[in-house]
């Protein structure tokens, strides 16, 4: 991804946006695990909701609902939907 791209943390509450890759410094292992969990290009994510002193936020994509920490969501990029 390009720099300047914008990542998971960046959604604001009740905001949506569209996966648009992972970050090629995520660890393999990690990278898996959110294919798993269907984190993929072209997938709508939204942001439910944020924790105080930066702890981990809340996603829903499609009909469930995950929880990332900073490190994660920074290696999700996505592109705003809301407009």
């Amino acid at each position: 991804m390009k720099s300047g791209a914008k990542t998971l943390w960046s959604l604001a509450v009740k905001s949506q946006g569209q996966i648009e890759g992972l970050s090629e410094n995520l660890d393999s292992k990690y990278q898996q695990r959110l294919l798993d969990l269907g984190i993929m290009p072209g997938e709508e994510i939204m942001c439910l909701r944020t924790t105080p002193f930066n702890g981990p936020r809340v996603y829903q994509m499609r009909h469930t609902v995950l929880s990332f920490d900073r490190e994660i969501c920074e290696s999700i990029f996505i592109k705003d939907s809301n407009g």
